[in-house]
């Protein structure tokens, strides 16, 4: 599965900015306006366009940077994928702007896609995003994940561990 062949249901309509904007509202003096982002539930998805290129970061840690290669490696054995993590968020607001605060070394301890910081070219990555109904998100992200997984034998790099 990549980015393009997500299944969005009837009526949706995904959105997607550059993660280095999202972070750069983060590193900008001021208050940043995170209201072009739906403050209602919904999923979204980080992934890197077509023409940059996968690659470790030189500060990550050795070990942590060859189990992120050994797995960026199973997922694209079966088919090549673009997507680098999937999740849920019962305000798209809310969690997007600590994705991209821990992104700028902002936030506070992560609570999923730490991975997606060892990436080398992960300013570059979009975030694509889909509002939902109240309560749908969760069953949205399982069947996200679900599909990953029955296509690549893995989830996606950034989800390590199911919530």
């Amino acid at each position: 599965m990549t980015s393009a062949e997500i299944p969005i249901p009837a009526g949706a309509r995904p959105a997607a900015l550059p993660l280095f904007q999202l972070i750069e509202r983060v590193e900008s003096p001021g208050r940043a306006d995170w209201t072009d982002i739906p403050a209602g539930p919904g999923n979204y998805i980080v992934f890197l366009p077509e023409n940059v290129p996968f690659t470790i970061s030189p500060d990550a840690p050795a070990l942590e940077a060859e189990r992120i290669r050994d797995k960026w490696e199973r997922i694209n054995l079966r088919k090549p994928t673009d997507i680098l993590y999937i999740d849920k968020a019962a305000s798209l607001r809310q969690a997007i702007r600590a994705l991209a605060r821990f992104g700028a070394g902002r936030g506070g301890p992560a609570r999923g896609g730490e991975w997606l910081w060892q990436v080398a070219s992960i300013r570059q990555a979009r975030l694509e995003w889909m509002e939902c109904a109240p309560g749908k998100e969760k069953a949205m992200k399982e069947t996200l994940l679900a599909c990953f997984l029955e296509e690549h034998g893995e989830w996606p790099l950034a989800n390590r561990r199911y919530r």
